[in-house]
């Protein structure tokens, strides 16, 4: 079956902009908005990276899509894992995602930046990379 797409819930949006006010306070103070799509595929992994499963990705929308989507940045979750996550694990995940994008000084808009690698030891061991390792 192919993978469908949904607009998150409110209850997500509220998660992320949480969030983002707690941990990633120059992004919410800056006003970056990010767009979440849940993804789902009853077959399989609905959300991938570099060719393997993910819980979820992020990328920075272009300035052209950026007048279409009115986000700056987009969050792909997959519906199905974020599903059986607990609270904590939805908001290390969240935190991690965020944690790529950085303010670039001269136009306060987000790009990329690299992935940083001691989220298991700040959320502990139920933490979905945690998870990943097993």
């Amino acid at each position: 079956m192919p993978t469908t797409y949904r607009r998150a819930d409110d209850d997500v949006t509220a998660l992320l902009q949480r969030v983002m006010r707690e941990y990633h306070p120059d992004l919410h103070e800056a006003g970056v908005h990010v767009g979440v799509v849940v993804a789902h595929n009853p077959a399989g992994d609905a959300v991938k990276h570099g060719g393997d499963p993910a819980f979820a990705t992020i990328t920075v929308v272009s300035p052209k899509d950026r007048v279409s989507k009115a986000h700056d940045a987009e969050l792909l979750l997959d519906g199905d894992k974020w599903a059986d996550l607990r609270e904590g694990q939805r908001v290390a995940l969240l935190d991690h995602e965020l944690s790529h994008l950085r303010l670039k000084k001269s136009w306060r808009k987000p790009v990329l930046d690299a992935v940083p690698k001691k989220f298991a030891e700040k959320w502990g061991r139920g933490t979905f990379e945690a998870l990943l390792a097993l």
